[in-house]
């Protein structure tokens, strides 16, 4: 064998060395960063959660004393199977790398490729140091002028016949099972006391005057309707609507859930018969529990927080200081917990890996088909069925604090036939749909 043979040959040894390490190579990077990331995620957290002690005292509605020493929350820890790192997760790695179509490989880079994030989030900032305030329209994404994230909304001002006849088909049953049934529109996170009246950069923002025609066809047909974001324009000064948003996302915080809740239920107190006491909404009265500067919303990990003043938002969760005690059910994820108030949120998912963490999912375990909470302190009470969005995760488990019992369907997930089959069998006692612009 000459020297060129030689060399020919430690080339292909050493290209094939280089190709069959790769997926090793690559996994032990990826591996690392994933340590890195958790390290440093638990090393914020123990440095940026803080509680706050209720500014208010107030008796429990329960009739209890409160105790002297509010209770204590603890996350759940994390299990082994939620870990970044997981041997099922690298078999299936390494099954990916294995199939002969060059689609999955590409894709496997792509999504896992160890600074991706890292790379994105400087190509935006690159961008956005160069003067483009106004980002390309990224999946409909855009940024308006005081800075709030915003998505193109497109709803006409009349609900299609479909949906009429759904609306009254929701009407029938309840009328036949003798339940309060109303519609609410609730509020988007864009604008306050007035639209856009000229296009910004293409969005119209007339979701107001939009809202207010389908109402009006409702109430037509003689479906009660509660207009829940004109309530929240006249409870809200202009200048501090903000601070009842997210700025990096379409959902309100955790204040704004509260307060639409406490609207909600005073509309119930005046139309549906209910009691429910309004001191229960005041933020004031709650243990809040703050992960600093850990929430980016889904806008803002499409637009990167170049867009957001390089700065996450911070995330809030509120608790009762009384003593409760729920049972609370989720079939498709075979969820059954019993306990405090805490039961209902899922603090353990709450992190700092902003692009691929989503903290809204911390209230009610996300989007589900169906949701039940039950209130054990509550044994006699009302029985309330809620069409619902993902609005109402963070709005529902203050009414619960008041109320029997609450089932929540989703519409998304849950199919027709057998929300009508759910409402002819738990008979409850009122009905409300708050989901997107009515239906």
């Amino acid at each position: 064998m000459n020297h060129k043979e030689h060399h020919a040959f430690a080339l292909f040894f050493l290209i094939f060395l280089a190709v069959s390490s790769f997926p090793v190579l690559f996994t032990i990077v990826q591996h690392a960063r994933s340590k890195a990331l958790r390290g440093y995620d638990q090393w914020l957290k123990n440095r940026n959660i803080e509680v706050t002690q209720p500014a208010k005292t107030i008796k429990s509605p329960y009739g209890e004393e409160l105790p002297e020493t509010p209770p204590v929350v603890q996350p759940q820890r994390k299990g082994w199977a939620n870990s970044r790192f997981t041997i099922i997760r690298q078999l299936k790695v390494f099954k990916k790398l294995l199939l002969p179509t060059r689609k999955y490989i590409e894709q496997l880079v792509i999504n896992t490729f160890p600074f991706r994030d890292e790379f994105s989030t400087s190509n935006m900032a690159f961008k956005y140091h160069l003067g483009m305030k106004m980002p390309i329209e990224k999946d409909g994404t855009l940024l308006l002028p005081n800075k709030k994230m915003a998505v193109k909304l497109f709803f006409s001002p009349a609900f299609s016949q479909g949906e009429i006849n759904k609306l009254l088909k929701y009407k029938e049953l309840c009328d036949k099972n003798n339940i309060n049934f109303f519609v609410i529109f609730r509020p988007f996170d864009q604008g306050f006391h007035h639209d856009y009246s000229e296009p910004y950069k293409g969005l119209i923002l007339n979701y107001g005057q939009k809202l207010a025609q389908r109402a009006a066809q409702l109430e037509k047909l003689d479906i009660k309707t509660f207009e829940l974001y004109k309530a929240m324009r006249s409870e809200i000064p202009e200048e501090k609507w903000q601070n009842y948003w997210y700025q990096t996302d379409h959902h309100w915080n955790v204040y704004g859930a509260l307060l639409g809740g406490k609207l909600i239920a005073d509309y119930m107190n005046k139309n549906c018969g209910t009691s429910y006491d309004l001191a229960y909404f005041d933020p004031e009265i709650y243990i809040t529990k703050r992960w600093k500067n850990s929430f980016a919303g889904s806008w803002g990990k499409k637009l990167s927080l170049s867009y957001c003043n390089n700065k996450s938002e911070d995330f809030d969760i509120l608790y009762p200081r009384f003593d409760t005690d729920f049972r609370i059910e989720i079939p498709a994820i075979n969820f059954v917990k019993q306990g405090d108030f805490s039961v209902m949120t899922l603090p353990a998912c709450i992190n700092y890996d902003r692009y691929h963490a989503f903290l809204y999912n911390a209230f009610l375990n996300g989007n589900r088909p169906l949701i039940r909470i039950i209130n054990n302190k509550i044994p006699e009470g009302k029985k309330i069925i809620v069409i619902k969005d993902s609005y109402n995760n963070p709005m529902v488990p203050f009414l619960a604090l008041q109320t029997k019992e609450v089932i929540m369907l989703d519409p998304r997930q849950y199919p027709e036939k057998m929300i009508w089959q759910t409402i002819e069998q738990e008979k409850p006692d009122l009905l409300f749909i708050m989901f997107g612009a009515g239906l």
